[in-house]
């Protein structure tokens, strides 16, 4: 239950994120909802209902996939640091075994 709560993301931007994705629904089904029924009051209800309970699934859909490690990067400059890391000692050792083989 701790790595749900803690996740990658601090909360503030997973209800970012869920707030702006929901406008963008809410329009949609907004013009959908109108397009089906032809009345803008329905279509509004409609529209003002999903926004509010898609906004709370999507936040906790957020939360659950940010404490789920698969398919997380790890830091950049931890992997350019390893990469960088691993080059030079396998240049190293390249070094040593082809001066060794040309040492009389």
């Amino acid at each position: 239950m701790k790595q749900f709560l803690l996740g990658r993301e601090k909360h503030g931007r997973s209800l970012a994120k869920a707030i702006s994705w929901r406008t963008t629904g809410t329009i949609d089904t907004f013009v959908i909802s109108y397009l089906v029924t032809g009345k803008v009051a329905l279509a509004s209800a409609i529209a003002g209902v999903e926004v509010v309970t898609k906004i709370v699934l999507y936040y906790f859909h957020e939360r659950i996939w940010s404490a789920i490690p698969w398919g997380h990067r790890r830091e950049v400059s931890d992997s350019v640091t390893e990469h960088f890391a691993s080059a030079l000692a396998t240049g190293e050792q390249q070094r040593q075994r082809f001066g060794a083989s040309l040492r009389p």
